[in-house]
């Protein structure tokens, strides 16, 4: 599924998520509940509250939250639960000197060594 990259693993709302054109694939939940519990970072005692401009109400909002983006009580959340993503099977291999990383060297007293 070409989502699965993007959606696996997270925890998005509405505002954030660039296209709802496979919304079965998506779980959806509130981001708040009560009594008061943020079904983002899982925060029982850190909100406030503020006048909402989306649904005309006053507010509660996760604290914890606010740089990975505000989740307020009349926040829809949506996780992926579509295929997973898939994951190279063989580590990528060295194909010449500028895709290499060179190897460490281990300093004279470093680790009980003399």
């Amino acid at each position: 599924m070409k989502h699965a990259h993007f959606f696996s693993g997270r925890e998005l709302t509405d505002e954030e998520i660039p296209i709802l054109s496979d919304v079965h694939s998506l779980a959806v939940r509130p981001g708040l509940s009560r009594p008061l519990l943020c079904h983002r970072c899982g925060n029982t005692s850190n909100f406030s509250s503020h006048p909402c401009a989306r649904c005309g109400t006053n507010c509660a909002y996760c604290r914890n939250c606010i740089q990975m983006g505000k989740i307020s009580s009349c926040t829809t959340l949506y996780r992926w639960i579509g295929p997973s993503r898939r994951i190279r099977s063989e580590p990528e291999r060295c194909t010449g000197p500028a895709h290499c990383q060179p190897a460490k060297r281990k300093l004279p007293g470093m680790f009980g060594m003399q």
